[in-house]
């Protein structure tokens, strides 16, 4: 349209521009044509003039038309009113041409508005698009962790450089379009693998990236040669690309190994090596031995007191004991010896530097000795009491786990005899310990055979004289051994656990035998008996003492029950009810073999204790030495101090007799007195001496 314009108005102006410049004198009609050929220059110059805005071309339109109807109308030889007409026509036919002008001008300036701006926008963000890719490239680039992409022929798209790090790729190796296969092979070959087996494996790796296609993701690990462990992340984006993501998880490996080490291997409470450490190290130590000679000593070190010292200040403090003596044993090491925790309260060391048993007794002293300072914890000073037992290789021969056992072996003699002991092992204590494993398949077995009795000692009052009660005590006849002793088989029923099923055997005997003397018209004799630790953590044990007292229809005070001080200085709930439950049901409650833990004067003020008994071992000791004079003098102090009876145990003559009725004591027993009886003769013995 505008080209048509264009053409139409260039003709135009070369027809009008011919017709003024060759045109001859005009006559005055000619004039008349020369006003309109100026009246359509002038219009077609009007149009052109004002195109920039239509009401321009109607103000140049306007200024050149009226003059010329004027000029035609003046005119005398002129048609006036059609040329008039045509002149307006041509005028609105001009004006029509000068608005389509106009809108095409608008239209094209707006157009080219409009490009110019678009082009500033397009070459906007193009800059900020090569900023964000170049950001974008510089941020990837910086990455710790390797990453690919590759299209949907498996062919690499783009990475970054710690994904050329990781891989080692030699120098333009990686390109836009290399085959994964390719890459795959490079990889594999450093692995010094064959074709045949690069190939195979190339075919394995393949499928399990199908695989992982069908979930959108997959995770898995791998080793580099040099012993970097990476953990690969694929993704499966949907128009098939995938993109690997490389992260290094050699440190984090590492540490997941050390820690499976330090779990497998050490002691997670102290760091020191476990057991299965200190077995390893004492295998390549034999295997060394059978090559230089050098004897090995195995010491077994544990606490004697640790239960009681958890029971009366809590597990904390007890971690910390372990924890500390640990660390004393250490230090008492020498540079090839070897220290390590079995567990509990129990510690292990090996020792080279001891060529006999003396010499190893001598060290195991020294170690007992080191410990003889309290520990201070938190404002608290306990004193650590050790049993050591220890075996010397090749005197005694075997394996490592055989000479451990060898250890054990003594150590529990040492604690059998008491505790703070030291024994060494020797081949007769292996034998022991065949019989007293015997001893506890028979123990079960008696149960059932009723060869379980009880016998009964006599107690007095150290004032009149006369029969205040009697302690029931377990026996053991034997169809082969014969009797038994206590100290023998108690220990390995309260091991094994049977004490509970001996005991729930024997006390409704003891309460029947109580009543018995009652119905007799025998003066009432309160009866005592021995009760385990293990009861006070029965739940049932309340009712089973009530159930035993209504089956015999005994008075609840005239039966005692005779506690340890561990059991009174617990602090766990189930003791405490049990305890509670037992002073409800009027049953009178003694600490037996007072004076030999760790008692709190508090717990003696609130618990329900009737009676002191004193440990038999300062009765045994008290007219040779001093110390346990005093040590008698002070309990019994104390137990009237809480309005608490005292009594001795272990009175073997008349001297311990009255120096025990002159310190003040209230009753006695033991032997001087009487043996324990059995239920006719101990009956025979109370009418005797009931005066």
């Amino acid at each position: 349209m505008a080209g048509d314009l264009h053409h139409l108005f260039l003709s135009f102006g070369v027809v009008w521009g011919s017709s003024l410049i060759f045109a001859q004198e005009p006559e005055p009609a000619a004039n008349f044509y020369l006003v309109l050929a100026m009246l359509a220059g002038l219009g077609c110059v009007a149009v052109i003039a004002g195109a920039a805005h239509k009401f321009v071309i109607w103000a140049f339109l306007g200024a050149i038309s009226l003059p010329t109807l004027g000029f035609i109308f003046a005119t005398p030889y002129v048609p006036s009113l059609a040329m008039g007409l045509s002149v307006v026509i041509y005028v609105l036919v001009i004006g029509y041409c000068g608005h389509l002008v106009n809108d095409l001008l608008v239209k094209t300036l707006t157009l080219q508005y409009k490009n110019q701006k678009l082009n500033h926008e397009i070459s906007a963000l193009l800059n900020d698009h090569y900023e964000s890719l170049e950001s974008l490239r510089f941020l990837v680039n910086r990455m710790g962790s390797g990453v690919a992409m590759f299209d949907q022929k498996n062919n690499l798209v783009t990475w970054n450089k710690a994904y050329e790090d990781i891989f080692g790729y030699p120098k333009d190796f990686l390109q836009p379009g290399v085959p994964l296969r390719e890459l795959l092979e490079w990889y594999l070959s450093r692995f010094d693998k064959n074709k045949v087996e690069i190939k195979a494996e190339i075919a394995k790796i393949l499928e399990k990236l199908d695989r992982g296609r069908k979930k959108k993701f997959l995770n898995t690990e791998f080793d580099l040669p040099d012993g970097r462990i990476y953990d690969l992340r694929i993704d499966y984006l949907p128009d098939g690309e995938t993109i690997y993501s490389f992260s290094d998880v050699t440190h984090r490996a590492k540490a997941s190994t050390d820690a499976l080490v330090k779990m497998t291997q050490l002691d997670p409470l102290t760091s020191m090596p476990n057991r299965l450490m200190f077995r390893r190290e004492l295998k390549k130590r034999l295997l060394r031995s059978e090559t230089t000679g050098r004897p090995i000593a195995i010491l077994l070190v544990n606490i004697d007191t640790f239960k009681t010292i958890n029971e009366m200040y809590g597990h904390a403090t007890g971690d910390r004991v372990i924890v500390q003596m640990g660390e004393k044993l250490c230090s008492l090491a020498e540079q090839d010896d070897f220290v390590a925790r079995f567990g509990g309260d129990e510690f292990a060391v090996i020792t080279q530097r001891l060529t006999t048993k003396d010499k190893v007794l001598e060290y195991a002293r020294q170690v007992q000795n080191s410990f003889r300072q309290p520990m201070k914890l938190g404002g608290k000073e306990i004193i650590l009491e050790l049993s050591i037992g220890a075996t010397l290789y090749p005197d005694d021969q075997g394996s490592p786990d055989q000479l451990v056992r060898n250890a054990g072996i003594a150590l529990g003699k040492a604690k059998q005899e008491g505790g703070t002991a030291i024994v060494m092992f020797n081949w007769h204590m292996q034998e022991e310990l065949k019989d007293k494993t015997t001893l506890v398949t028979d123990i079960r077995t008696s149960m059932e055979t009723s060869q379980f009795v009880l016998h009964y000692q006599p107690q007095i009052d150290l004032k009149s004289r006369q029969i205040c009660g009697v302690e029931a005590l377990m026996r053991w006849n034997h169809p082969q051994r014969g009797w038994i002793s206590p100290g023998e088989f108690i220990p390995l029923a309260e091991w094994s656990k049977q004490i509970i099923p001996l005991t729930e055997q024997l006390l409704p005997e003891a309460c029947i035998q109580a009543q018995v003397w009652a119905a007799q018209r025998i003066k009432p004799v309160p009866i005592s008996v021995n009760i385990s630790p293990m009861h006070f953590h029965d739940k049932g044990f309340v009712d089973f003492v009530r159930e035993c007292l209504e089956e015999a229809s005994l008075a609840p005070e005239l039966l005692e029950l005779e506690i340890t001080e561990g059991i009174v200085m617990s602090k766990t709930e189930d003791v405490m009810s049990t305890l509670r439950g037992l002073s409800e049901l009027g049953v009178r409650l003694s600490i037996d073999d007072f004076g030999t833990g760790y008692s709190s004067l508090t717990y003696l003020r609130r618990l329900p204790i009737s009676k002191l008994k004193i440990d038999q071992a300062f009765v045994r000791d008290m007219i040779q030495e001093k110390e346990a004079q005093s040590v008698i003098e002070a309990i019994i102090r104390l137990g009237h101090s809480f309005n608490l009876e005292v009594i001795a145990e272990g009175i073997e003559t008349a001297e311990q007799l009255k120096m025990l009725a002159a310190m003040n004591c209230d009753q006695a027993q033991g032997f001087y007195i009487g043996r324990p009886l059995s239920a006719a003769d101990i009956t025979e013995w109370i009418r005797t001496h009931s005066g």
